[in-house]
């Protein structure tokens, strides 16, 4: 046993005793229904709580529910020995020591003005020195917190002996410097010896007793700690560690976004205040919606904000709009993220934000450092791969790279934590606590040292937790000062970091990482809560079509598309779209959902509808896709109407779920067309009498189902051949257990496999439609506590197999997935991306491999040979698993936390299959992926019937046209071109007006070269994987023939 030390921490607990000159009860309380639960606006709040009914709040009273609000106020009278002091009232609800973000918090008013947030870390409000008998009014607006039991409320005024505060920060500081110490070394013992020595002056006896006694004291051992402790060199660290003052809030998770509203101006304003007391502080933002909420809510405390960040003390920076999820989003999601988050911090700021700020998310897109670089982001910095389960991430600073090329800067950080994960010993934390301990492990943690001696180390609570706390600006100002054997500790910002960063790598090569960063961990938010996946991909969709509309009218609505583009990113947050969020959350977003599906489609009928060509039964076509491809369109809402062009009679066919499929030769690329909706009304749904409920034919497929309703043959009749391997079946549903050690509704833990079970038994098989347009079979299953009916679809002029599900999903901690073993010989997977694809391999030859047991595809999965592939079209499904030449999708989940109820309930989806010839490229599987439900289709009104018109279409092979719109000052249209089979090209895109104009961008949609162009013909050259931007001026005229 370590006497010394016993001695020492024991003087510590004395100090802070004696330090305490007078703690007292706060007793007149009362209390409140809160009259703003929803939204916090200071400037109306004290008046608001002027006419409230307040009741007493004994001492011994409880409060709160989860999720409760309620107002409290503490009237103070200071009593002799306060009178003309400072002072403070120390609010504590018995969950100290807690998780911060899910424990009470509230906003503190002292004399009807707000002062600062308080919460669990951050429990003392100073208030103005008072004469005795003078009152003080002190109101509390109380948010209960997420966990579920009441809540105490202990109110008392203190005050402390300044002296003794600062002798009991520069011991505690030194003293934790001491447990880091080698004992026996020299730097242990001069240490321990000072440390021994300020005890020894400590009389606490006396002091306890007498004022002077404990002045002299507390200054005597003050004045020894300065002498030889702080005031002496112990010697050169050549390390340094960029402290960067942050509170990370979640933008919704365990709250809403209302209460995360609250949560910024509190954890705001507490930063603002500590900054006023300690001048060496500076404080980091990212999220630029966070400002956005402050400015709305809290003009004040915004302005203020702003002020500092002149002052260089507030950095405000980060990159995207928010802390996104970078797995699900679409590319053009991912973009305007960038777009909205870098125009505010230059317009309410004025930073070019350089910094992607993403310590939390769940894994990152390949094609980031491309996007990073044309939008001017230079640095990359996240914490998260940290958490990997299985492989320890090599380097902590590297060179990222994109399909492209394209590199960035790229930063773990290093710092560690308490709280840790029991799977991952290397565990590092953006809310770190700032002491000793963790500022020394930043830099033992680090394995970049031969590239650099620094490391950054973001401190604070977060979620609401006010961030860093008087005690951390305490320990940073001594270890400012120099402590034996710590690296320097430098306060200047994530900025400075990098700058330093650069500094140290020039004429040396960080080790470069190319493509996705994966984390071994949360692979199960591919698939949480289906439905926030479901509505961000027809949001994203609608998107697409509403500005491509918009840019084939000539309107703008700019602030109607920056509106419906910021409320969508709100969904993709990385706790919302991964689906690891509680109700109240998917609540208010799906009602959000409903009003943004809305307004998009009044805005594309808006665009569409001009002076005289408005009809009643017209049916308009708006098709971002960039090539003319046939379609079926599965269209609602036609009332056995049956669409026309030229008088004739599109071949169509009524379904029985009252849709009505509509096979479309050849929709405009990038444009519109407008049908007449007449003719004869389409005969009732139906199956043709005596036919087989077992196969469909076409003149592409036979397919046939065996006694389980699966999928036990599928021929390619224009090659003659079997698609499913011998002895299996495919669209064969398999459940499996799926408990998780921790995080329920983020993880898919390795041994799921263990415990599956097929879901073979079909209740119904029967012939299910027959038409000019498709043929169907039904199967019905029903198995444990739900059901799943699917429709097996083929269609007579497309040579694609649908599998359209309808699942009453009730289970509790299971998974689904659907198997397609194909007999297809393929090592690698070809699965879609934002902006492309990455190949993954179907082994777990190596550790890095098998941890990727659960991966992320958008729109796709294709498995190839040389001359013949089958691509699996995912729908607004994205979880799979690839292993020895099958693919399973992932199709639902059923967590239990943190939503006991996530996922039941009825879910439709489809799955389809599209065997084609030649490889991945050459069937230009990436376009073809494209084509189910891109088109939006509005009924009843728009331009006349017979119109038809192509704004651009790509006429270069493996060449897209990602997104057409207006562009965002309205000076012309932009247009983003991509390159995705990863070769040089010259690509051509015939544009349906002449172009008078047309200028090289970056993402920001700045200017960088003039671009030549011939009528209505655009070249431009393409490296492999390469994404442009391009600004666009047109005629008015249409061109003229070629």
């Amino acid at each position: 046993m370590d006497f010394n030390l016993l001695k020492l921490e024991g003087s510590l607990a004395g100090i802070r005793k004696l330090a305490t000159l007078e703690e007292l009860r706060a007793e007149s309380r009362e209390w409140a229904e809160d009259p703003s639960p929803e939204r916090h606006q200071p400037e109306r709040f004290p008046a608001l709580c002027e006419q409230l009914a307040f009741a007493p709040f004994a001492w011994h009273e409880r409060w709160g529910a989860a999720h409760e609000s309620r107002v409290f106020r503490v009237k103070v009278s200071p009593p002799p020995g306060f009178a003309g002091k400072p002072a403070f009232l120390r609010v504590t609800t018995g969950r100290e020591g807690g998780y911060t973000a899910f424990n009470p918090q509230f906003f503190a008013y002292v004399n009807g003005r707000l002062i600062q947030g308080m919460d669990i870390n951050h429990t003392l409000l100073p208030l103005p020195a008072a004469r005795e008998g003078e009152g003080v009014e002190v109101l509390l607006h109380a948010f209960a917190g997420t966990e579920p039991g009441l809540i105490e409320l202990h109110t008392h005024l203190a005050r402390f002996d300044e002296q003794g505060l600062a002798l009991y920060h520069a011991f505690l500081a030194a003293l934790e410097t001491l447990k880091l110490q080698v004992p026996g070394s020299a730097m242990h013992a001069e240490l321990e010896l000072a440390l021994l020595a300020a005890c020894d002056l400590l009389d606490f006896s006396a002091m306890a007793a007498e004022e002077t006694a404990r002045e002299e004291c507390f200054a005597a051992a003050l004045a020894l700690l300065e002498e030889r402790v702080y005031g002496r060199d112990w010697g050169q660290n050549p390390a340094e560690v960029y402290a960067i003052g942050h509170t990370h809030i979640d933008i919704a998770w365990r709250w809403t976004a209302a209460q995360t509203r609250q949560k910024a101006q509190r954890s705001f304003a507490t930063a603002v205040q500590l900054m006023e007391q300690y001048p060496e502080y500076r404080f980091f933002s990212a999220q630029p919606v966070l400002y956005q909420f402050v400015k709305e809510d809290n003009p004040a405390l915004y302005a203020r904000i702003r002020q500092l960040a002149k002052q260089g003390r507030w950095e405000a920076e980060g990159g995207m709009w928010l802390e996104a999820d970078c797995n699900l989003p679409s590319g053009e999601s991912l973009v305007r993220q960038i777009y909205y988050g870098k125009k505010f911090l230059l317009e309410e700021f004025g930073v070019d934000s350089r910094i992607l700020w993403m310590p939390d998310s769940f894994g990152y897109s390949p094609v980031i450092p491309q996007l990073m670089a044309q939008s001017g982001l230079k640095y990359f910095a996240t914490s998260k791969l940290s958490w990997n389960e299985f492989n320890r991430v090599p380097h902590d600073v590297f060179e990222w790279t994109g399909p492209d090329g394209s590199s960035v800067l790229a930063c773990m950080i290093t710092s560690p934590d308490d709280q840790g994960l029991p799977n991952s010993p290397d565990f590092s934390t953006y809310n770190a606590t700032l002491q000793p301990k963790n500022v020394a492990g930043v830099i033992g943690r680090m394995n970049a040292k031969r590239l650099t001696r620094a490391a950054m180390m973001p401190y604070g609570y977060g979620d609401g937790g006010g961030g860093p706390t008087l005690e951390m600006l305490e320990s940073a100002r001594r270890m400012m000062r120099g402590l034996p054997g710590l690296p320097r500790l430098n306060l200047e910002g994530a900025r400075a970091f990098f700058s330093r960063l650069d500094q140290d790598l020039a004429g040396q090569k960080p080790p470069r990482v190319q493509g996705e960063l994966y984390l071994e961990f949360h692979r199960g938010t591919y698939t949480s809560v289906a439905s926030i996946k479901r509505q961000n991909r027809r949001m994203e969709l609608a998107m697409a079509a509403l500005e491509l509309a918009l840019a084939i009218s000539g309107h703008d609505e700019a602030k109607e598309r920056e509106t419906l583009w910021k409320t969508m990113a709100l969904h993709q947050f990385h706790d919302v779209l991964p689906g690891s969020a509680i109700r109240e959350v998917y609540a208010a977003y799906d009602a959000e959902h409903g009003q943004m599906m809305a307004r998009a489609r009044d805005l594309m009928l808006r665009a569409q509808k001009k002076p005289g060509q408005e009809e009643a039964d017209t049916l308009c076509v708006i098709n971002p896709l960039w090539a003319s491809l046939p379609q079926v369109l599965l269209l609602e809402g036609l009332d056995g109407k049956t669409p026309m062009l030229d008088g004739r009679p599109l071949p169509a066919q009524a379904l029985r779920d009252g849709r009505t499929a509509v096979y479309a030769e050849g929709l405009p690329a990038m444009g519109v067309q407008a049908f007449h909706l007449g003719g004869p009304a389409l005969p009732a749904a139906a199956a043709k009498e005596g036919g087989d409920a077992r196969r469909l034919e076409n003149r592409f497929f036979t397919l046939e189902l065996d006694g389980h309703g699966e999928i036990r043959s599928l021929v390619d009749k224009r090659r003659g051949r079997e698609l499913v391997r011998p002895g299996a079946a495919l669209n064969a549903l398999k459940l499996f257990e799926d408990r998780p050690a921790s995080c329920d509704a983020w993880n898919i833990d390795v041994n799921y496999v263990e415990k599956m079970w097929p879901v073979q038994q079909a209740d119904e098989i029967v012939r299910w439609e027959d038409g000019p347009v498709c043929s169907a079979l039904m199967v019905k299953r029903s198995f444990r506590h739900s059901t799943v009916t699917q429709v097996i679809r083929l269609y007579e002029e497309l040579p694609r197999v649908d599998l359209e599900y309808t699942v009453d999903w009730q289970e509790r901690q299971m998974l689904l997935k659907a198997a397609f073993p194909l007999d297809i010989h393929a090592l690698q997977a070809r699965c879609g991306i934002q902006y492309g694809f990455l190949d993954r391999p179907m082994t777990q030859n190596t550790p890095w491999e098998a941890a990727r047991f659960e991966i992320c595809a958008h729109r796709f999965i294709d498995l190839s040979e040389p001359d013949y592939g089958v691509t699996l079209l995912l729908g607004d499904k994205y979880g799979a698993d690839l292993l020895d030449g099958q693919v399973r999708v992932t199709l639902l989940k059923a967590p239990v936390d943190p939503w006991p109820e996530a996922d039941r309930g009825r879910h439709t989806f489809t799955l389809s299959l599209l065997p084609h010839e030649g490889n991945a490229f050459e069937a230009d599987v990436y376009t073809q992926a494209a084509v189910p439900d891109r088109a939006q289709v509005l009924c009843g009104a728009g331009p006349a019937a017979g119109t038809r018109f192509s704004l651009a279409e790509s006429l270069t092979r493996g060449v897209a046209l990602e997104a057409l719109k207006p562009a965002e000052d309205g000076d012309g249209l932009i247009l983003r071109v991509n390159e995705y089979e990863g070769r040089r090209c010259l690509a051509r895109v015939r544009l349906g007006r002449s172009i008078r104009s047309a200028q090289l961008c970056g993402l920001m949609e700045n200017p960088l070269e003039t671009l030549r162009a011939d009528g209505n013909i655009l070249e431009v050259p393409l490296m492999p994987r390469q994404i442009l931007t391009i600004r666009l001026k047109l005629r008015e005229e249409a061109p003229s023939a070629e």
